[in-house]
Parts: C-alpha cells; structure tokens; sequence
C-alpha cells in the first residue's frame, strides 16, 4: 500500500470512531469499523517500512 492510502485508511478510521462515538443506535459497527481501518493502516504501514 501507499504512502496516501494509509493516510486515508488512518483517517477514515479516525472518522468512523468519532462517528460512532455520536450515535445513540448502532454505534459499536461503525466504531468497529474505524478499529479495523486503523489496524490495517498500522499493519501496512509496518510491512511498508
């Protein structure tokens, strides 16, 4: 993966905690979600490196 997409997975990941963290229903998917997205971004960026 590149540079940019770890940045976009990252953030994304960032997003769908925050998103979660708002909503009164449903929220453990979205911040589930964001988790995944932020452990694919540190694991990609360690194979990267």
């Amino acid at each position: 993966m590149t540079d940019a997409v770890l940045v976009i997975a990252a953030v994304a990941g960032v997003g769908c905690c925050a998103w979660g963290a708002h909503l009164v229903y449903e929220p453990a998917g979205w911040i589930t979600a964001g988790v995944l997205l932020l452990v694919g971004a540190v694991l990609g960026a360690r194979r990267a490196s």
